[in-house]
C-alpha cells in the first residue's frame, strides 16, 4: 500500500491476501473465458461473470480502488476497440448497406422501448420516467462487444462481410441514440419529481436542444 507523504509517494508492501486476490481473479478470468470459449464459443460471457462475481454489489471481492482502475483501463479498451472497428470497417459495404443497418438500429431501439411500455407502463402501472430509464437501458447495444464477437472467429472475418457491416454499424447507431437518451434523462428530473408535464412532448424538447 502507498501513501503520500512530505510530496512523494511512499511504498509499503502490499498485503498478501490482496495480491492472492488479484491473482486468483486473473487467474479465473482467464481460465473461465477459455472454458466458455470452448463450449459455446463465447469466452466474453465468462469474462463477464467473473467481473459480476468480483465486482460490486454481488461478491465485491475486489478492493474499490481496484475495479475503479479496472473500469478505467475497460473503458480505455473499449476506446481502443471501437477505433480498431472504425479502422477494419469496409466503407464500400456500408454504403451498399446503410438502409439495411439504419433499419436493424431502428428495430434495436423501438422493440426494447415499444415491449418496456406495453409491459411495465400499461400492464404494471410503473410511472412513464422509470419506463423511459429501463426502456433506455435496454435498447442500447455495446460496439465493443459486437466487435469483439464478430471478430473472435478464426476461420471468417466477419468485419468484412455483409453481416459483419449491418452489425457494427447498427450497433454504433444504437450507441449514439443510446448517448443522446442519457442525456435526456438527466434534463427529465421534473417530470420524476412529479411535477407533471408530458414526456413525449419533453423528450422532443430536450433532444432538439442535444
Amino acid at each position: 500500500m502507498a501513501a503520500t507523504t512530505a510530496g512523494f509517494l511512499q511504498y509499503h508492501e502490499p498485503d498478501i491476501t490482496k495480491i492472492l486476490v488479484l491473482v486468483s481473479f486473473f487467474f479465473f478470468l482467464s481460465s473461465v473465458g477459455w472454458v466458455f470459449k470452448k463450449a459455446i464459443r463465447a469466452g466474453l460471457i465468462g469474462q463477464i461473470l467473473m467481473g459480476i462475481l468480483y465486482g460490486a454489489p454481488l461478491g465485491n471481492i475486489l478492493d474499490t480502488a481496484w475495479q475503479e482502475t479496472f473500469m478505467a483501463l475497460g473503458y480505455i479498451g473499449l476506446i481502443l476497440i471501437i477505433f480498431e472497428g472504425g479502422l477494419t470497417i469496409r466503407l464500400d459495404l456500408l454504403k451498399a448497406n446503410f438502409l439495411l443497418s439504419t433499419i436493424a438500429a431502428a428495430i434495436g431501439i423501438t422493440a426494447p422501448i415499444a415491449l418496456c411500455y406495453l409491459l411495465l407502463y400499461l400492464g404494471l402501472g410503473y410511472r412513464a420516467l422509470e419506463t423511459f430509464i429501463i426502456a433506455a437501458a435496454l435498447s442500447t447495444t455495446s460496439v465493443g462487444t459486437t466487435f469483439v464477437v464478430i471478430s473472435s472467429s478464426p476461420h471468417v472475418d466477419f468485419t468484412h462481410t455483409k453481416v459483419g457491416t449491418v452489425l457494427i454499424s447498427a450497433a454504433l447507431f444504437d450507441d449514439v441514440v443510446g448517448l443522446i437518451m442519457v442525456s435526456v434523462i438527466s434534463n427529465l428530473g421534473g417530470i420524476g419529481d412529479g411535477q407533471g408535464g408530458n414526456i413525449g412532448w419533453t423528450l422532443v424538447r430536450c433532444t432538439g436542444a442535444l
